[in-house]
């Protein structure tokens, strides 16, 4: 089944049974070429199970920006409604996901000098965003690309909004959250407590898996992991040195409650997430002073190194 649409860049022809990345909770990518041309470019359609649902659909209007011209961020090329369906049109980046990477293995072949050189360039693009005056609020692996000539691309801005503007709190459509990635103020759905530092839990998380080649939390129960991933600290690791631990325990600083705090008042949450948030990195430039004042060799204990 093919969908023509017709956008400012081009009329574009999609093959609706062959998505790029389909099953998505909100979404299916589509990669296409425009008609007459050799450009590629990404369409996103919000998922049609959920195309009448009115947040979803603001929620999804939101995602584009084409005032964002950011190096190393795909641009919104156009925002297309087609009867009740909406697309968002990107540029495309030919790449592969820090996902696939990490699953191969290849960052645990790295030494601590590769290992953070590569890491800077994931800060660079996130403090981009926020000096942009954007916070992106769904840092996961899957998030970035890397191109074939090693330079990393941010996708996905669904959740993203001015930090200047967020969103309003709504306890019947709770903020959406990554499992493992997404900061406790997130998971307890307080979008005006979030914050570049926000960002800043979801970077700490990254590394210390590239590092330790795990998951920090992992459980098969989905509300045990939730708890983990909000009360526990990122525990030690064989790979991973007690001076970097504790740089990224800062940055992924969270409250020791007592109880599972969906169990706490609402007053309660919120000023023990307040406090937290001061005793987090409060933006990426603080997170990689910090990083940048060890030794490689206290990046990871064992060295490795990469060939190619």
């Amino acid at each position: 089944m093919r969908l023509e649409l017709h956008s400012s860049v081009g009329d574009i022809n999609i093959d609706l049974n062959e998505p790029l990345r389909g099953n998505g909770r909100f979404s299916i990518i589509y990669k296409a070429r425009l008609e007459g041309s050799e450009k590629q470019v990404i369409v996103k359609r919000l998922h049609p199970r959920i195309r009448t649902n009115y947040a979803e659909r603001e929620r999804f209007k939101q995602e584009y920006h084409p005032d964002i011209h950011i190096e190393g961020l795909p641009k919104t090329l156009d925002f297309i409604a087609k009867g009740d369906e909406l697309f968002l049109v990107r540029e495309y980046v030919e790449g592969e996901s820090l996902a696939t990477i990490a699953e191969s293995g290849r960052f645990r072949r790295m030494n601590g000098q590769q290992l953070r050189d590569f890491f800077l360039k994931l800060l660079d693009r996130v403090e981009s965003l926020h000096h942009a005056g954007f916070v992106h609020a769904d840092l996961k692996p899957s998030n970035f690309l890397v191109d074939g000539k090693g330079q990393v691309h941010l996708i996905d801005l669904g959740l993203s909004f001015p930090l200047s503007d967020p969103p309003q709190r709504n306890k019947q459509q709770p903020l959406p959250f990554s499992f493992l990635y997404s900061s406790p103020e997130i998971m307890l759905n307080y979008p005006d407590l979030i914050q570049s530092s926000s960002d800043v839990f979801s970077l700490g998380v990254i590394l210390y898996e590239f590092i330790a080649g795990k998951k920090p939390w992992e459980d098969p129960n989905p509300a045990v992991l939730m708890n983990l991933q909000m009360v526990y600290p990122l525990p030690e690791h064989s790979a991973i040195t007690s001076s970097l631990l504790e740089v990224l325990q800062k940055a992924t600083y969270k409250h020791n409650f007592r109880t599972p705090p969906v169990r706490l008042p609402e007053t309660e949450q919120r000023t023990h997430l307040q406090d937290a948030l001061l005793h987090r990195y409060a933006n990426v430039g603080e997170f990689r002073e910090a990083l940048m004042a060890l030794d490689p060799s206290e990046i990871r204990k064992r060295k490795r190194f990469l060939f190619f």
